[in-house]
């Protein structure tokens, strides 16, 4: 048997791949709502987005620090942390998704 921590933990090691592509729709979502001008929710990635030298450099760090704790989590096994993460993340991918839409409907032009 392999020791590497995909083959010890292979469930494991799929939450830590749903949290990255959550990771990654996170990003794009909350890319879309900024560009449509709506406001960050969460009070830290509003704080980073304003103080540092462009939006896009706060949530890249944001993101960074995300994709670092989600590596800590896989290596230190914390398989209920990463599932925990992933249901946050996955809501907060469709509210985001949900709010883009909504924002592209109302848009001069848009679908209705």
């Amino acid at each position: 048997m392999k020791s590497d921590p995909i083959h010890l933990a292979p469930n494991l090691a799929y939450s830590f791949v749903i949290y990255c592509y959550l990771q990654g729709l996170d990003l794009l979502t909350t890319l879309a709502l900024l560009l449509h001008g709506y406001p960050e929710g969460n009070p830290v990635v509003r704080f980073a987005l304003e103080y540092s030298p462009s939006p896009l450099w706060g949530l890249a760090a944001m993101k960074l620090i995300a994709m670092l704790i989600g590596v800590y989590c896989w290596l230190a096994r914390r398989a209920s942390a990463l599932r925990k993460a992933n249901i946050l993340f996955a809501a907060a991918v469709a509210w985001n998704t949900f709010v883009v839409l909504l924002a592209a409907v109302r848009m001069p032009g848009g679908a209705g």
